[in-house]
Formats: structure tokens, C-alpha cells, sequence
């Protein structure tokens, strides 16, 4: 398999290595971040490995704040094409740089970053696979955020579906996880419940989390408003790089219980906490503004659904935020008149 070859690629040594920096997450009583140099020998979930004049220094994961180095001409400008949204242009790039990539730490970066790309492109089976890949590599996961976990409920294609299936079987609990998230609109959703809850009582607080999030975005019809309210607090105390679904499920329960207000906030959290995810982010921006539609608030709706359109352009919600632009702007002198 292409992806088990190029993470098995042997990191050559050099004559001439180029230092790297990394900034440290300084601690809270102290006045700015540190900055340390070297050579990093790996960057994974759990440490941070820098070669410091032939000694190895090791550095929790959560203490590292952010990494400087010398990116490839190829990932520069996939970075460049990734911030443009230009998805499938950084896609193509960022394969090209992870070829010509020998530093096993930044081979993973470059895969979260092609894992990004998949998600913006709705080619869900890919990243499935390649996020799988990177776990194995990478056990702690140091780019968890990229999970390409389905928080839309919607029938997969064939394809997804039948991959699907092959994760759920799997023992590992984030294969589990990614598998039922996409076969919850199918016929299975009892026993997918039951899987979650198992991984819901796992060891690692992430992945436990996102199951329960994925729990309550399949049950959300049945809640009750003490339940509701708990969930905001439950979401308040997940890891933060784990939140952006469980906001999304959040809001669509609690527009779905007429609660729109709350519903919109629950909903904007995603597109302004986590834009990377430009899928995920694209949707939570128009059910926000129809959420604001609901309650009355139609200027700010407006608002929404016009950085909607200019954010994401390409994306399916912008055509349906642009209908819904229309109708509010059509509706808004007959207002006026009234008022």
C-alpha cells in the first residue's frame, strides 16, 4: 500500500542538517513562550525529541506550543493552496512533497494536512485510510484533530459504506469510532449506539468524548432539557481540538428542541474555533443563520449566511445560503413597511 511505503521510508542521515525551533508552551507565571533549537528527531502524540549538539532532549507533546523548520518548496506551496481553499491543488502538492519527504515527523504532518484536504473534498473513504495509517504510526495521534469523523448523518456511497463496515470490525477503538460515525443514518443504528458507548468508556478522554458526542447527534430527538443543558457543560470540559463536532451536535439538538439562540451559538463556535475543518464549518454556518432566522434575528442571519458564501464559496451551503439570502433580503423592506 502507497501509504504504508511512505511512512516506512528510513529517515537519511545529513551532513548538513539545518536547525529547527520549537516553542514551548511557557509555564503560566511566566511572562512569554521559550524557544529551544536543534535538530528534532521525532514529534509525535506523546514527546517531542530534539537533538540539542548530540543530546537528546525530550519534550511532552502538550508542552510544545509550535515547530519551525525548513519546509520543501512543494509543501510551501501546498500550504499556500490549502489557505486559498484551493483543496484539490493542495492535495496534488502535498502528495508531491510527502515523496520527496525523508523526515518521518514532518511525513506525518504532511498526511494530516492531505487528511484536511479529503474532509474539505468529501472523500471521506481516503481519509478514513489515511487517518488510520497515521494512527498506526502515530498511536497518540498528535493530529487527532483531523479524525474524519461524519457528523451530517447522511447514506454513504458504497465505497465509504463498505469500508466502514471493515473499521467497525476492527479492535481499535478509533477505527470503531470512525466507522459507526459514517453508518449512523443506516438501518445498524442500534448496534453502532452500543459500539460508541464502548468506546465512550475507553481510556483515551478524546476518543471517549467524540463517541459521546456522536452519541447524543444520533438520540438528540429523545432529550430532555436537563439533558441538553448537560451536554454544554460535558463539552466544556472535552480536549479542545476534539470540540468542533461535538458543538455542531449540540446545535442541532437544540435547534431541533426550538431553543434557535442557543443553537446558533453552540453553532458558530465551529466555524470561528475550528475553520480548518471547512466542511464541518460550511454547514454549522448555515444552520446557524437559519437557526437566527428562527428567532428573528434575520439581519444577523444575513450576516451569516454572507461570510458563508464569501468563506466558502464552492461548498453546497453557500448555494443554499445564497437562496436563503435572497428571501431575507426580499422580506426585509416588507418588514420595514410594517414597522
Amino acid at each position: 500500500m502507497l501509504v504504508a511505503a511512505l511512512l516506512a521510508v528510513v529517515i537519511a542521515s545529513s551532513t548538513a542538517v539545518a536547525e529547527d525551533t520549537v516553542v514551548l508552551n511557557a509555564p503560566r507565571a511566566a511572562p512569554s513562550r521559550a524557544k529551544v533549537m536543534g535538530r528534532i528527531v521525532d514529534y509525535n502524540g506523546r514527546e517531542l525529541v530534539l537533538d540539542i549538539g548530540g543530546a537528546e532532549k525530550r519534550y511532552p507533546a502538550e508542552q510544545v506550543g509550535n515547530v519551525e523548520t525548513a519546509w520543501t518548496p512543494p509543501q510551501q506551496a501546498a500550504d499556500e493552496l490549502f489557505a486559498r481553499r484551493e483543496f484539490a491543488a493542495a492535495l496534488a502538492k502535498y502528495e508531491l512533497a510527502l515523496r520527496g519527504e525523508s523526515r518521518r515527523w514532518v511525513q506525518r504532518r504532511i498526511l494530516a494536512q492531505m487528511i484536511w484536504c479529503l474532509r474539505n473534498l468529501d472523500q471521506y473513504r481516503r481519509a478514513g485510510e489515511l487517518f488510520l495509517a497515521l494512527a498506526r504510526d502515530d498511536p497518540a495521534m498528535l493530529y487527532r484533530s483531523c479524525l474524519p469523523l461524519r457528523w451530517l448523518p447522511a447514506q454513504p456511497a458504497a465505497d465509504l459504506d463498505k469500508a466502514a463496515r471493515e473499521w467497525l470490525a476492527s479492535d481499535a477503538p478509533v477505527a470503531v469510532l470512525l466507522g459507526a460515525s459514517h453508518l449512523l443514518a443506516t438501518a445498524d443504528r442500534g448496534q453502532l449506539l452500543k459500539k460508541l458507548e464502548q468506546v465512550s468508556t475507553g481510556k483515551d478522554p478524546r476518543l471517549a468524548a467524540l463517541a459521546r458526542a456522536l452519541v447524543w447527534n444520533a438520540t438528540f430527538a429523545s432529550a430532555s432539557p436537563k439533558q441538553l443543558s448537560g451536554w454544554e457543560d460535558e463539552i466544556e470540559a472535552f480536549p479542545d481540538e476534539v470540540r468542533a463536532g461535538p458543538y455542531f451536535a449540540l446545535g442541532r439538538a437544540l435547534a431541533h428542541h426550538k431553543q434557535p439562540e442557543r443553537a446558533a451559538l453552540a453553532l458558530l463556535r465551529v466555524p470561528l474555533l475550528y475553520a480548518e475543518d471547512g466542511g464541518l464549518a460550511s454547514v454549522a454556518l448555515f444552520e446557524a443563520g437559519r437557526s437566527l432566522e428562527q428567532a428573528d434575528q434575520s439581519a444577523a442571519a444575513a450576516r451569516v449566511y454572507r461570510e458563508l458564501i464569501a468563506e466558502h464559496p464552492r461548498s453546497r451551503p453557500a448555494n443554499e445560503a445564497q437562496q436563503r439570502l435572497d428571501q431575507v433580503d426580499a422580506q426585509s423592506p416588507a418588514r420595514d413597511t410594517n414597522n
